[in-house]
């Protein structure tokens, strides 16, 4: 009996050893795993608001009041009149009634209409109704 104490030992020891190192193994494929889909998902919810080909002309109207004009590339969506903050650092602009309308440390007033002519984009991507 004496002579098999550090034998199972040292095969306990053996085996921490193996489930820890599984252990390790299966929680990098697990990371792995998660952010090749998280970076697919990211890349394929990424759609353009508005397809417009190069031999398109005229001006467009969808749903939520798009518009395209096909000749500038010009976007407008939402309401036009509507006068929004724009942060001119981070180029986001804010609807009235949120929380950063006229509270960033740069920016100032305008349409929502010129605002998105200049290339300004909306906060959290939801235009002015």
């Amino acid at each position: 009996m004496k002579n098999l104490k550090p034998l199972l030992a040292n095969l306990k020891s053996a085996a921490l050893i193996l489930f820890l190192a599984g252990f390790i193994l299966a929680s990098g494929l697990i990371a792995i795993k998660t952010l090749l889909l998280t970076e697919m998902s990211i890349e394929t919810s990424v759609r353009p608001s508005v397809n417009a080909s190069s031999d398109d002309s005229g001006v467009k109207v969808n749903s939520d009041d798009q518009r395209v004009n096909s000749g500038d590339r010009t976007v407008t969506s939402g309401r036009p009149s509507v006068t929004v903050w724009v942060n001119t650092t981070s180029g986001v602009y804010h609807c009235p009634n949120t929380r950063w309308y006229g509270n960033t440390k740069s920016g100032k007033y305008m349409t929502q209409e010129e605002a998105q002519s200049k290339g300004y984009r909306p906060a959290h991507g939801n235009v002015c109704a």
